[in-house]
Formats: structure tokens, sequence, C-alpha cells
């Protein structure tokens, strides 16, 4: 397609409209609000603007590149068929086989098992049995000792006869990771890196398609980082790794084929799209400055539903939420992932909340057809511009910390720690004032919902380094702290509103204060509004409640409170 038929515009018969005609149509209509303050967002400390321009999209320097060529932005492969990842809970080798069949069953082309009870090859044949591991990839987390893992499985293959090169599956071996969630490391960093260039030999010998070395991201967005933490972090561990490796010898080439990005999925739809897009281009540019050749310098990327935006309450909510995650991260086209259950939260293995979330990702492939397109995403303004800010915005961070020795000093000087819980504060701050819903928890909570029996497991990792949590948990702390009231045998407050006068101000203040005890698992005694404040005050008596809230318009506040509080004083004496 040649230039002149690449801007020819698809419907000419309209007249262009000018970015001052837009503003003047925005300003208009904002009514004397500020522009600034009402449309422009920050959170990311670079401005996202309420639309974008084509003039804005001219500024990126990697429009034209197609998808599977550096930088790889728009991706590192020709099809978008990722990986449908299914996280095993179960850690008794039986269990975990049964599960892992069924799921293969269902749909799963890829499983993650916990790996803390392989602790020979008798336990890991047990683990494996039946399962065809040239259709499957095996990943494995929290190993004890990942340089025996590695070794059990090339035995395991070699016994099964299965052809190694096309074995494909991951360790999870993350020594900074294991730094920044416990505060020390396994053993030290240089002891670390001496078993990782073992575990990197081996897999080059004899595990061709396994990527042993982890980078894992969603550590610093459970713990409530920005995006762009998110990435610069990463991109600085992923370095660290390169760095300390080269320096012993190793050539990077042979590194990053066996190296994996594993990033949590948040909730904001289109930012993510961008980050995973960023991740890219970011790595890209990385590996190719350590020597890796420019095809080969792609970031394999797994990406897993956040645990930090997910809720103990109303918890079928978390499927949709996890619904639009899988579907970001489909369309900005991640290698593998992970849906988790949406009762991840509190319950361990359940069938039925695992098998909807693997036919989530079923439904965005086979149904949603998203894995037909490659990028879809691309030429988009919007994310255009969102990525190209990510980008810009990590990579000054990401020099930040080059600047301090590398993401290893940075970490142990307690620099990435305290940037995340700067992030974290914030994030806190929104939730608390209800300036970031969540929906069943701070806002339009089920007030008959209880949940204190369905706990059967509590994710609390009680560890030195950062402080993994989500969002509605000290919410939930509350409202749980008021179910183990009740069940001790205590009373459950009664809040009544009385509601009176002007009707859209009393049922918008009735909406806040509803949301706000019911969101503590108090009794809301709501009311259609009475005639008489004394009607609202006697009704109030009658119901035994334990605290009684006015609501109603500003201007009508004063005689009101006067009303009710002297038929208040007259029936205590009575």
């Amino acid at each position: 397609m040649d230039q002149k038929q690449k801007n020819k515009r698809l419907f000419e018969e309209f007249p262009p409209i000018s970015t001052e005609q837009w503003m003047a149509k925005i300003t208009a209509d904002l009514k004397g609000a500020d522009f600034n303050k009402k449309l422009v967002w920050r959170n990311e400390n670079f401005e996202v603007q309420p639309f974008y321009r084509e003039n804005q999209r001219e500024e990126v320097d990697y429009l034209d590149v197609p998808p599977n060529s550096f930088p790889f932005v728009r991706a590192t492969k020709d099809v978008n068929d990722w990986e449908v990842r299914q996280k095993i809970y179960a850690t008794v080798p039986v269990e975990a086989n049964q599960l892992a069949k069924e799921a293969i069953k269902r749909g799963a082309v890829g499983l993650s098992f916990d790996a803390k009870e392989i602790v020979d090859l008798a336990s890991l044949s047990v683990l494996l049995h039946g399962i065809n591991l040239e259709e499957v990839s095996i990943n494995f987390r929290a190993s004890k000792n990942y340089l025996d893992l590695a070794k059990w499985i090339i035995e395991f293959i070699k016994a099964n006869k299965f052809d190694a090169k096309k074995v494909k599956g991951s360790l999870s071996f993350d020594s900074l990771g294991y730094y920044l969630i416990h505060g020390k490391y396994y053993e030290s960093l240089d002891q670390n890196i001496s078993e990782l260039i073992e575990l990197l030999n081996i897999a080059k010998s004899d595990l061709p398609a396994f990527r042993v070395l982890s980078v894992n991201a969603s550590h610093y967005h459970n713990a409530g980082a920005t995006t762009v933490q998110e990435l610069a972090f990463a991109m600085a561990a992923g370095s660290e790794y390169f760095a300390q490796l080269t320096e012993r010898g190793m050539d990077a080439n042979s590194i990053n084929p066996f190296m994996s990005f594993h990033f949590a999925i948040g909730s904001s739809y289109f930012m993510e799209i961008a980050k995973f897009r960023a991740v890219r281009y970011l790595w890209a540019h990385i590996a190719e400055a350590f020597g890796v050749k420019k095809e080969q310098a792609k970031a394999y990327i797994h990406a897993v539903t956040a645990n930090w935006n997910k809720t103990l309450y109303d918890p079928y909510v978390n499927m949709l939420r996890t619904t639009t995650e899988g579907m970001s991260a489909g369309i900005a086209g991640v290698d593998a992932m992970t849906i988790l259950p949406f009762d991840n939260v509190y319950n361990t293995e359940n069938e039925f909340a695992s098998r909807v979330a693997r036919n989530q990702q079923i439904v965005i492939k086979e149904e949603a057809h998203l894995d037909k397109v490659v990028d879809p995403a691309a030429g988009s303004y919007y994310i255009e511009h969102l990525t190209d800010s990510l980008i810009q915005a990590a990579w000054d961070l990401f020099l930040k910390i080059d600047d301090m020795g590398g993401y290893a000093k940075a970490m142990e000087s307690g620099f990435i720690k305290e940037q995340i819980e700067l992030s974290a504060q914030k994030k806190d701050q929104a939730v608390a004032s209800r300036k970031k819903d969540i929906l069943g928890t701070n806002q339009f909570p089920n007030q008959l919902e209880t949940m204190l029996d369905n706990i059967k497991r509590e994710v609390k990792p009680d560890f030195d380094g950062i402080r993994r949590y989500r969002a509605a948990e000290a919410f939930e702390k509350v409202r749980l702290d008021t179910e183990i009231h009740v069940k001790n045998g205590g009373k459950r407050p009664k809040v009544f509103l009385l509601t009176f006068g002007n009707l859209a101000m009393r049922k918008a203040r009735s909406g806040f204060v509803s949301n706000f005890f019911a969101g503590a698992g108090y009794e809301i005694i709501d009311n259609e509004g009475f005639e008489f404040p004394e009607q609202g005050a006697k009704a109030a008596l009658e119901a035994e409640a334990d605290i009684v809230v006015l609501c109603s318009a500003d201007d009508e506040y004063l005689g009101l409170t006067m009303k009710v509080a002297d038929f208040f004083n007259y029936e205590k004496k009575k």
C-alpha cells in the first residue's frame, strides 16, 4: 500500500474537526469546571489526556514496524495464540495429578504446579503420570531446590522417551524476587547466581524449551506499585541478572531464551494493554544492549490476573474483573496467561471456580476470537500514546536505578520497597476515601452477605520484604470483626436512615451512608422518606436502632436536627 492510499480518509464527505473545535465543545460541556482537574489523569506521574489526535501519534518512532520485528512492540510472534495456563493449587502429587489431567481434558495447554512436595524423582513421576509433556507445558513454582528439580525433570523425560526439544515449561528461579519478598537471599546473591549459571547450562543442554530464570513482576503490582514502577523494576531486575551472568562469562544470547517475565494484570483495561506492549519494547532494547541479537531480543511474558483488586465479599464480581483483565492481556499479545479462580482470595481448590477461570480464557480465544488478530490496538491514538508514555516514564526510573548501581543495590538499600510503599499509600487513601471504588466492598456492599464461615485459607505472608496485600483488606477486616461479634452472641449494629425533605438530596445522602455502614457489616434500615421529622424519630426508636443518621438537604438539617433531638429527649424523659 503506497503512502497516498494509507492516508486516504474513510469518510471524506465529513469535514475534519480541529483540535480547537474539540476543545471548545468540551469546555462548553464542562460548564466552567477545570479541564485539567476534571479530565486529565495523572496517576502514573504523566498526563493522560481525554482525547488524542493523529499528529500526537506521529511522535512515536515504531509505528510502521510490523509484528514479530524489533523492537517487538506489536508482538514477538506472527500469531496471537497464547498458552492457556491453569494454576493447580493441590500440593500432594497424586491429587495435583488428577486435577491437572482434568484441566487438560477441559482445555488447558499449560499447567502451573506448586513444587514444595516434589522431593525426588518418584514424587515428580506421580505428579506427571499420564501427562503428555510434548503437548502440555509444565511450570513449577515454590521449589526448595530448582537444580534438583531440573535434574528430575530431565530423568523423567528420558525415562518416558519424550523429545526434550518439544517439552516446554518453566522454573520460577528468581533470587531477586525472593529477596524482595523475604528481605534476604536464598543464601547470598553470589551463591544464587552460581546456582543460576548451573541451571542455565543444564537447560541449554537438556531442557532447550524450558525457561528456568524468572523475573516475577507480579509482586510489585500486588504490593500497590504503579504501572511505571512495575515496568521499571522488572526491566531493572532483568538487567541485573544479565549483568551478573555476563560478568561471569555467559553469553547474553544463551540467557534470553531461558528467561521469562511474570506480570500481574491490573484492572485499568487500556493501560494494561499498553503495559505489555511497553514491556516488549523496553526489554528488546535492554537485551540488545547486552549483546542479544536483534531478532532474538524478545521478552517472554506470562500474565496472571492480579490479587490486589480482588475481594472477599461479593466474590462473583471477581469474575468480571478477571474477564476484562484476561481480555486486555489477550489483546496485548502475552505468551501465556493464567486467570485465577474468582474465589482465590479465600478458598482452596474449587472445581467450579477453576473451571470458570479456565473457560474465561477459552471463551476469549474461541468465541471472542481475540487470538485471530495480532495487536489489534495498533494505531489507536490513545493506546499508542499510552504505550510511549509508559516507555518514557519507565525508562527514566530504570536509569535512576542504574545510577544507584543497579537493581540489587537499589533493592538492598530499601529504595524499591520505599517507592512501592509510597505508591501503595496513595492507592490506599483513594480506596479509603472512596475516590477509587471497589464494587461490593466500599461501594454498593451487600449488607446481607456473610463470608466468615466461607474462609478456608487466607494468604497472609509475614515476611520482611514488601507487603503484598489486597486493596479491600482494611474494609474486610472491619466487616469480619462485625461478623465475629455477632457469631459470639453480640448484636449486629442497626443504622436507621431518617430521610426527610428534598428527594434528590435525601437519596444522595442515604446512598452514601448506606455504602459507608454496610461496608462494615452493619444492618441498614432505609426509608422512603418521612413527612414530619418526629415520624422518623419515632420509627427509629421502634426499630431499636443503634445509630440514627439524618439524610436531607443542607438547608434543612438545622431544623430537622432540632426537632429530632427534641423528640428523643422527650421520649427519654418519659
